[in-house]
């Protein structure tokens, strides 16, 4: 390689001098031995040989006529020659003819000059000198004169030359970095990239032996790279060029740095092994870091959970990923060169692709959904993103699909959407069982409600077939009311009976599990106990509370539909939204019934009622309230404040805290009637709830009469209690009288019995006789006051 030596332009001109010189000692042998013996040969000379004569200026011989295309005795005078000559160099060719006449010139001194040809070309022509004779006084006399046109040697050491610039600055400006190894392995040179790459002067690279022992080269695998397995050491010892061998570098102190070195062996001519290496090489740091990123790349690639699929500029797969093998079934080798329409299943709609090649012929991103088909004949879809690959000069050269497949978020999203939609018309049809009940609730004919019910379930609720039918338990007896006949016409089924014992399971599921709906797939379709067809049907009960009163029946035998997601979830809510409205309309029947009764009672109870709001004000009353009041109709009552007839009754706030007023407890008060007068009452106080209102009612008793009587009794109590006071008195003193009417007659007795005076004895005998007539009144008295 020329590069090794940087002095080549010196070494040929070195070359062409010895040449020449060897020449010129040869030539003036042949002139002094024999000139007209070596004429033939002097004469096929490429150069012009001749001798000139100082002190004559005379030429005594000449080689050939012509030189350059001009006569050469023009040549031959310096004044001619001086002429034709580039004029730069004509004074230095003076001075030379100067230097050689005098002597003051060595012989065979050399001087080189340019002169145009016959052609108008500037020749580069080399004369030399020899002193052939020389004058007494030792001066030159005759000399020997050779030109010689070296044009093609100045031309060869000009582009020497100028292969030796152009060699340093590639040599200097090569990215690569380049080093020369002598035989022995020693670094000679190297060039400012190797200072570069290796962080090091070129006098801490130059004599070092391959790579410094300080530093550690690693293999790509990570193990250590000998010194003896050095691409320049191998080339050295072999004599064979190495290529890409790949080496890491650590510098101590530095990160490790990656090289890929070839080498090239010099020879000498006729040498067997290389006298020098050259070796090359260059930073593949960056690419090593970028191979490992793109192997990092290419493994997320590989193991990604989306397909990756590259084609060339035509659309043929050139690369597919493992996850697009696995999605679709086909092997990379089944794919490759094929076209990826191999994947369509026909259900994408054209207008996608018609926007995907759109996109990508303004070389833009295209993004969308596809519809494609496995190997296995399985629909999936796919989210692809579909980008151009360009080369660096912007060139589409490729394209990359990077696709996930979203079947199972397309199926979750339909299934989504469905159940929206579901939900909607549930939402709807839920919103047609709040306003069915409002609409129902104003039916005041079970009838009516019954038919309503079932038109309702027919043609808003969506059902193929209803029938509504109540159970009676006391029969147990299964009743008809409206059911749909087999053209969806609503028919009355009152003359329906049948037996509880003998009903289907789902009747008894409802009945005895309590479950509110129940359905039944690959049923037998029943129409008055026939079998019409096969489907489904389903039950919801009726309730009242815990208790079924009745059910609804459905089924598809019309459309043959398939029961929808909320069929029993619905059917359960119209069940009870409909068994609510029965209860309701029975309750309500039952109710006005109940009124009826109670109003009946009220009229002909013996006793005032009045029933008024919490604000005082009179609803309703009896008529025995009326006549109390001196009013000829209860209605005349109606809206009057209740303290205009009794302005003695607590406030009402005291009487609403309570729900019962002390239920039984009697308050007496004065009735203010029409006519201003007073009437004494007897009033018992109550709250209670009418229509989901509390109502104060007052029950109220006439006590004129009452009073009355109770005068009398109590007047009667009075002359009772003196006449008891009476006999106790008269019993008191009669036990008194008793004992002093005891001892007198004790008394008369003795003094009777003693006294011999007659006189004195009659008059005791007088005292006994009136002693006996007050013990007799005294026991008159005892027996009168126990009477």
């Amino acid at each position: 390689m020329l590069t090794v030596n940087t002095n080549l332009a010196e070494k040929i001109k070195a070359a062409a001098l010895n040449a020449n010189q060897t020449i010129e000692v040869y030539l003036e042998t042949l002139i002094k031995n024999s000139t007209s013996n070596f004429a033939p040969i002097l004469e096929n000379l490429p150069d012009v040989i001749y001798t000139f004569d100082l002190s004559t200026r005379t030429v005594d011989y000449i080689n050939r006529p012509s030189f350059l295309g001009y006569p050469l005795e023009e040549l031959t005078r310096p004044q001619s020659l001086l002429a034709r000559i580039l004029p730069e160099d004509t004074a230095r060719l003076s001075k030379h003819w100067a230097a050689v006449a005098t002597g003051e010139v060595d012989d065979k001194a050399a001087v080189t000059f340019q002169i145009k040809d016959t052609d108008g070309e500037w020749r580069w022509i080399k004369m030399r000198h020899s002193v052939v004779e020389h004058a007494a006084d030792q001066t030159p006399q005759k000399l020997l004169i050779h030109l010689t046109d070296v044009s093609s040697i100045k031309d060869a050491e000009q582009t020497a030359s100028n292969n030796e610039q152009r060699l340093e600055s590639i040599f200097a400006t090569m990215t690569e970095g380049i080093v020369f190894l002598r035989s022995d392995g020693t670094i000679e040179t190297s060039n400012d990239s190797a200072h570069h790459i290796l962080g090091l002067s070129e006098a801490q690279i130059a004599g070092q032996i391959s790579i410094d022992h300080g530093w550690q080269a690693v293999r790509e695998d990570g193990t250590p790279f000998p010194t003896a397995e050095h691409p320049a050491v191998m080339t050295l010892r072999t004599g064979e060029p190495t290529s890409g061998v790949i080496m890491g570098v650590h510098k101590p102190g530095e990160e490790l740095k990656w090289i890929a070195i070839n080498t090239q062996r010099l020879f000498q001519h006729s040498e067997a092994l290389p006298y020098a290496v050259v070796a090359t090489f260059t930073d593949i740091t960056q690419e090593k870091k970028q191979e490992s990123q793109l192997r990092i790349l290419m493994k997320a690639i590989e193991q990604s959970p989306v397909s990756v699929v590259i084609t060339d500029i035509e659309a043929n797969i050139t690369y597919v990923n493992t996850q697009f093998a696995q999605l679709t079934g086909y092997t990379p080798g089944e794919v490759i060169g094929q076209n990826p329409r191999i994947l369509q299943s026909g259900l994408t709609p054209h207008e996608t692709f018609v926007d995907l090649w759109q996109a990508l012929g303004r070389g833009e991103v295209w993004r969308g959904e596809m519809v494609n088909r496995k190997k296995n004949g399985d629909i999936y879809y796919e989210l692809a993103i579909i980008s151009p690959i360009r080369n660096e000069g912007g060139e589409t050269t490729h394209y990359v699909a990077v696709k996930e497949d979203i079947t199972a978020r397309k199926q979750v999203e339909e299934a989504l959407q469905e159940g929206e939609r579901v939900a909607r018309e549930f939402q709807e049809h839920l919103t047609t069982l709040h306003n069915m009940s409002l609409e129902l609730a104003n039916i005041d004919s079970l009838n009516e409600l019954y038919r309503r019910t079932v038109d309702i379930g027919l043609h808003r609720l969506g059902f193929d077939r209803v029938a509504l039918f109540l159970i009676d338990y006391q029969t147990d007896t299964v009743i008809g009311t409206y059911g749909t006949d087999p053209h969806g016409d609503i028919r009355p089924e009152f003359d329906y009976r049948s037996s509880l014992q003998v009903q289907a399971h789902l009747v008894n599921q409802v009945l005895h599990n309590k479950e509110r709906a129940v359905l039944w797939v690959e049923a037998p379709l029943i129409d008055y106990d026939e079998r019409v067809g096969e489907g489904w049907n389903a039950l919801a009960g009726l309730w009242d509370g815990d208790n079924a009163i009745g059910f609804f029946a459905v089924d598809n035998y019309l459309t043959g539909r398939s029961p929808r997601l909320y069929e029993r979830e619905l059917l359960s809510l119209y069940g009870k939204t409909v068994g609510h409205l029965v209860v309701r309309q029975h309750s309500l029947q039952a109710l006005q019934q109940s009124e009826q009764q109670v109003r009946t009672l009220m009229q002909h109870a013996p006793t005032c009622i009045l029933v008024a709001d919490l604000n005082g004000m009179i609803e309703s009353g009896n008529q025995q309230t009326a006549h109390l009041l001196g009013y000829e109709r209860v209605d005349q009552l109606t809206g009057l404040p209740i303290y205009q007839f009794l302005p003695a009754l607590p406030p009402l706030e005291k009487l609403s805290t309570a729900r019962t007023l002390h239920l039984g407890l009697k308050h007496d008060f004065y009735v203010k009637r029409q006519d201003e007068s007073m009437l004494p009452v007897e009033v018992v106080l109550t709250n209670i709830e009418l229509q989901d209102e509390p109502h104060l009612v007052l029950f109220m008793n006439d006590l004129s009469t009452h009073i009355e009587l109770e005068e009398q009794r109590l007047q009667l109590a009075l002359e009772k209690e003196r006449s008891n006071v009476l006999a106790t008195f008269i019993q008191d003193a009669s036990h008194e009288f008793r004992t002093p009417l005891t001892v007198i007659k004790n008394r008369a007795f003795l003094i009777q019995s003693d006294n011999p005076d007659e006189k004195v004895r009659q008059n005791v005998q007088k005292i006994d006789t009136q002693v006996d007539r007050i013990v007799s009144l005294v026991e008159d008295l005892a027996y009168i006051a126990q009477l």
